[in-house]
This record gives C-alpha cells, structure tokens and sequence, in this order.
C-alpha cells in the first residue's frame, strides 16, 4: 500500500514547538533576558554618556538590535510554536549580549 506524504506538511510541523518543549523555551528565554538586562544594567553608565565615538556607535547598535528584538517577540506572540522565529530571536539576544559584552570590554581597555 502506498502512502502519500506532504513533505510541506512535515517540514511545518518540524518547526512547530510541543507545548511543553514550549514552556521550556520560553522559560530559558526569560532567564537568559534577565542575564542579559544585567549585562545591560553594568554597560548603562558608558551607553548614556559615551565618551568615544565607538561607543555611541554600539548604543545605536543596541537600539536597532532591541527594535528587532521587539518585533520578533510581537511575531512569536502571535504564533508561539514557531521555531524559526524563536532561532532568529535567540541569534539577536546572542547579538546583543556580545555587544553589550564589548561595551564592558571597552571600560576595561581603559
């Protein structure tokens, strides 16, 4: 007997998250966001008063990267179970923690 298989079907439904395979990710994002507001929190004092043309060019990279962050979380609200959407917002946190990692660098190089 044969069976026909959408392979569109299957491709979707591999980058659908299970319910709880969900609930783990959204409680790992939620720990690594607070790791990453306190690397925030220690690069503020350089961001809000940079005293090098290098460091206003990373705050304006954070604000681009926070604007994406911002939009990629309003789409994965409207579909949680997206793993795509997830991949590409874990590669911005991974971006924004190396920045603002870089920020901190540069107090030390002082």
């Amino acid at each position: 007997m044969y069976r026909h298989r959408n392979v569109r079907d299957e491709a979707l439904g591999n980058q659908l998250l299970k319910s709880s395979t969900l609930a783990e990710v959204e409680r790992t994002e939620r720990e690594y966001m607070k790791a990453i507001d306190k690397l925030a929190m220690d690069a503020k004092p350089q961001l809000d008063s940079p005293a090098s043309p290098l460091l206003v060019s990373y705050r304006e990279k954070l604000l681009v990267i926070d604007g994406a962050i911002s939009e990629l979380r309003t789409e994965a609200g409207q579909n949680p179970s997206n793993a795509h959407l997830r991949y590409q917002l874990l590669a911005m946190y991974q971006e924004k923690q190396q920045t603002l990692e870089e920020v901190l660098e540069t107090k030390n190089d002082r």
